[in-house]
């Protein structure tokens, strides 16, 4: 049955070619959409992002490494697909020319113009991603690696790289001192190093020549940013103290006071939360870390709220209309099954974070996270969010986060 629709939306593609297909490129031979993708977004002439998904009916899965992101695929009379991706408002719609599937992709959270081009071909698995095999005796790429962005330019970041050579792909992730790159996945050859992302938000590519024990290359994000990158191997480089970016101005009061997503205003100090722990949440919908750490407070919050810990999350938007933070907002906490307040605080500017909240000194990042004891006293102010995707540096995180909680639970005052 499958078959046979398409095949009707091929003679009506050819019927109507002249609106429907201004390119007079049609689908003269009816295929199954459902199976493995490599998709690709073409950011540059000759330059592509790659990344694997899987379509299952009217579901489609997305993979980077270990993670699976899921949506669901509608269509139209006219033989148009659209593919809206969870939480980010970034969407795909694409039609099926000649044995592959050709459209776009836009996001809306950059802007309302934001679209690269889009294509994919028919894939065996979720494994290969780039033109290559994968060389499982790079194993001298498992590891830290001290990476450096914009080298040599006053635009210089340092990053932790973190590598592992699997058989059948590489993957691996960036850690910055304002989050990480989350779950990268790719290849390595005889002589380079690929890998790349796609998140619904995050467009990311990562290539580099090795030399000997040298890695020299450039960061695609979308098609609007590049960046060169060397990085060497060096296990022992660590960042900045994620408590230590963002400080606390003694001058001003912890206080705000904001509206919730229907229109109510929250203001603290506030006496539900008398004598409890409180954690708060500086996130915006856009951001795929404060997705990965919004996951994470809900789970804590699920464990540990019916011995006194609070969470609200102030929201920063990429929007000037208060429906639309509304909107974004709602689909992020409805996605997760966030059940703790969401506050609309302003727009997503980390300067206007500073000004809405003035007893903030350097607000870095989006995430950023501030621990209260049941006294009001603020404990921690911590910057960026290390993900899933980390490995090691996110159980630790985990681990510690839940030990320094519960010692705020048991406190007496």
């Amino acid at each position: 049955m499958r078959t046979i629709y398409f095949l009707c939306i091929c003679l009506l593609f050819i019927q109507f070619s002249c609106t429907t297909n201004p390119t007079n490129e049609v689908n003269s031979t009816a295929i199954d959409i459902d199976g493995f993708w490599i998709g690709s977004l073409h950011i540059y002439p000759n330059k592509t992002i790659p990344f694997n998904f899987k379509v299952s009916g009217d579901t489609v899965h997305f993979y980077n490494a270990e993670e699976k992101i899921t949506t669901t695929l509608s269509h139209n009379s006219s033989g148009f697909f659209t593919l809206k991706m969870p939480v980010f408002n970034s969407q795909f719609s694409f039609q099926i020319v000649n044995q592959t599937l050709k459209g776009s992709w836009k996001n809306f959270a950059k802007s309302d113009d934001y679209e690269i081009k889009f294509s994919a071909v028919k894939a065996k698995d979720s494994n290969n991603r780039f033109i290559g095999s994968n060389s499982p005796n790079k194993s001298f790429l498992n590891g830290n690696w001290e990476v450096s962005f914009a080298p040599d330019s006053e635009d210089e970041f340092k990053a932790i790289g973190i590598f592992n050579q699997h058989p059948e792909m590489l993957s691996g992730t960036f850690l910055t001192e304002t989050g990480d790159y989350r779950y990268l996945q790719g290849v390595s050859t005889k002589d380079s190093l690929f890998l790349s992302c796609f998140d619904g938000s995050h467009a990311f590519l990562f290539e580099a020549k090795i030399k000997d024990t040298v890695l020299e290359g450039v960061f695609y994000s979308g098609n609007h940013y590049s960046e060169n990158w060397t990085a060497l191997k060096n296990n022992s480089f660590s960042l900045s103290d994620p408590y230590s970016i963002t400080t606390l101005d003694d001058a001003n009061p912890v206080s705000f006071s904001f509206p919730d997503t229907d229109s109510i205003w929250f203001s603290y100090p506030n006496e539900k939360f008398s004598d409890k722990v409180v954690i708060i949440q500086i996130i915006g919908s856009w951001c795929p870390n404060c997705l990965d750490e919004t996951v994470f407070f809900t789970s804590l919050y699920n464990k540990y709220k019916n011995r006194g810990l609070e969470v609200v999350a102030l929201t920063y938007e990429k929007s000037d209309s208060f429906k639309k933070k509304v909107d974004r907002i709602m689909s992020l906490k409805n996605h997760l099954s966030a059940d703790y307040p969401f506050l609309i605080a302003g727009n997503s500017s980390k300067k206007e974070v500073e000004e809405t909240l003035p007893f903030l000194v350097n607000v870095a990042s989006f995430p950023t996270t501030i621990y209260i004891d049941k006294a009001g006293e603020i404990r921690r102010i911590y910057s960026g969010f290390y993900g899933p995707g980390t490995g090691k540096y996110h159980e630790i995180f985990s681990k510690e986060t839940n030990l320094f909680v519960e010692s705020l639970l048991d406190e007496k005052i």
